[in-house]
């Protein structure tokens, strides 16, 4: 059972020309490349369930998504995985023999994909990952079909100017069981390399085969994720219009899971041009202004999880998502910030006594919870437009 805390599992970076290579054998430890970036990657079991469906989906989630799977998610997780040693991730060992070939092999792929979402946003620093068909649709690609060879993700860098594709590989090995490191890298960069087709000319920047070894409780050898990367030129950088989409994309998805879903149809291109309004109230966190929406659509949720007042929100114990006040007003006019924008360092506000705490994310978005007896303080009330024009966004 994992209920609390931060678990993590070793990464180590493989030179994607000893995984082609015939008749060469690939160990993480013996042929992982330290230049290419070795380390680990640390979680939460929330974080994990969340990643589980945002990875799970083609679509950005809802907040009925969000809420209901991540809720079943973290449930199943509490059955399937645990810590050894107060920090190192491991899988239930009895629960694995009590699963059919089925239902383990379905498990090991939602939970190589989950990771692999996590590795590209917290060891890669992708700010934003997606789909991979999604993505293709929003740079004026076909996606691929069912039957299609093609990567699971697409992400991108700090200032949405690069694309890098990511494939996940999963797999639950028995006790003292051998993972085949090399198989599982070589055909995930065979998907990789697909994608990377199918997007021309679209550049791509790099392209990673994730593939996850989580190791039952018993196992003498660690839980460990190999990713290999085929050799690559200069990144070069996307044109300004497809820049445009991607950022719109990544912070449609932020929208629907704040129930502002009209202004998320009009940034995902669901409807084709016009605007839309965001009603909300700016409040004061981690030595930054932010801006926490009011749901603009009759929801379950609305009435369940935030209940306002005409001062302050109420003490419903639910955290608060919010996004930095000056990255949603360059938002609304299609100006993205870029590197020139101070992007918040990811970091866990836990403050003692007084005061509100929570989590700040490196896309300028929030998290902000706050204890019950405790009241948030609002700067100011607000209602921001968006608007976008036929053909695309116009970003600067």
């Amino acid at each position: 059972m994992w209920l609390y805390g931060d678990a993590s599992i070793v990464v180590r970076t493989i030179d994607s020309t000893k995984v082609r290579t015939p008749k060469k054998h690939v160990s993480p430890i013996a042929t992982s490349a330290a230049n290419l970036g070795n380390g680990q990657i640390t979680f939460g079991p929330r974080e994990l369930a969340e990643a589980m469906v945002r990875s799970s989906l083609s679509r950005d989630p809802t907040a009925v998504d969000s809420f209901m799977l991540g809720l079943g998610n973290w449930l199943r997780l509490q059955r399937a995985v645990t810590r050894v040693g107060g920090e190192a991730l491991r899988f239930v060992e009895g629960y694995r023999d009590a699963l059919r070939d089925s239902a383990l092999t379905s498990l090991s792929g939602e939970l190589g994909q989950a990771i692999t979402y996590l590795i590209a946003r917290k060891f890669f620093g992708k700010r934003h990952v997606v789909d991979f068909g999604h993505a293709c649709s929003r740079v004026g690609v076909a996606p691929p079909t069912v039957n299609e060879t093609r990567p699971d993700f697409a992400g991108t860098d700090n200032a949405f100017a690069s694309l890098d594709l990511f494939e996940s590989k999963g797999t639950i090995p028995g006790v003292g069981a051998t993972v085949d490191w090399k198989d599982s890298l070589r055909e995930g960069l065979g998907q990789v390399d697909a994608g990377v087709a199918r997007l021309a000319p679209t550049p791509v920047d790099r392209g990673w085969a994730v593939a996850v070894a989580l190791r039952c409780e018993a196992d003498a050898e660690p839980s460990e994720i190999a990713v290999a990367d085929p050799p690559g030129e200069d990144a070069v950088e996307l044109a300004p219009g497809r820049r445009g989409a991607l950022v719109d994309l990544h912070y449609a998805a932020w929208l629907t899971t704040v129930g502002a879903l009209e202004a998320a149809r009009l940034l995902a291109r669901a409807v084709p041009e016009g605007g839309a309004t965001i009603r909300g109230v700016v409040l004061e966190f981690a030595e930054r202004e932010w801006f926490v929406p009011v749901w603009n659509e009759p929801s379950l949720f609305h009435h369940l999880c935030l209940p306002w007042s005409s001062e302050a929100p109420q003490d419903s114990g639910w955290p608060l998502r919010a996004i930095e006040l000056e990255l949603v007003r360059h938002l609304s006019r299609g100006q993205f910030l870029g590197e020139d924008y101070d992007w918040p360092a990811e970091r866990a506000e836990d403050l003692e006594g007084d005061g509100p705490e929570g989590v700040v994310f490196n896309d300028g978005t929030a998290v902000i919870r706050r204890p019950v007896d405790d009241q948030l303080r609002i700067i100011d009330e607000l209602e921001i437009q968006l608007a976008r024009q036929p053909g695309g966004n116009q970003f600067r």
